[in-house]
């Protein structure tokens, strides 16, 4: 019964996909008028700072490192929910040899989850403390 209704999931988001496709295909193409400036002309404000960082450095130095940091911290949080529930698993397996197997290898699973979270966090650090030219 749940193998019916996976493979009916399944079969209507490939169909929408399709569809959306096939209506893109036909749309007509209609050209839009150029906004962009000219050469001359530039996008960016001079002189002009967020957080008392240059607009052109703040996406690279603030905001790459505060959203890979978030991230991070994120799937290490995961990777301790993880390695908690592993050990539930086994305390509630009563025994049985299957569950204490599945336990272990959930609390293995996250227990590499967070190394790699940890080295993560390591490398990400290292590079961005770098002071490049």
């Amino acid at each position: 019964m749940i193998k019916k209704i996976t493979n009916i999931i399944l079969m209507a988001i490939v169909s929408l996909a399709t569809a959306n496709t096939v209506l893109a295909a036909d749309a007509p193409v209609v050209e839009r008028p150029s906004i962009i400036p000219g050469e001359s002309e530039t996008l960016l404000i001079p002189n002009k700072t967020i957080d008392g960082v240059p607009q052109e450095q703040y996406f690279g130095g603030v905001l790459l490192p505060a959203l890979t940091t978030t991230v991070i911290s994120l799937s290490a949080g995961l990777a301790l929910l993880f390695i908690i529930i592993g050990g539930i698993q086994i305390l509630t397996a009563y025994g049985e040899d299957e569950k204490v197997v599945n336990g272990r290898k959930t609390m293995m699973f996250a227990i590499i989850g967070l190394a790699i979270s940890i080295l993560s966090y390591a490398i990400v650090s290292i590079i961005s403390a770098i002071k490049l030219g």
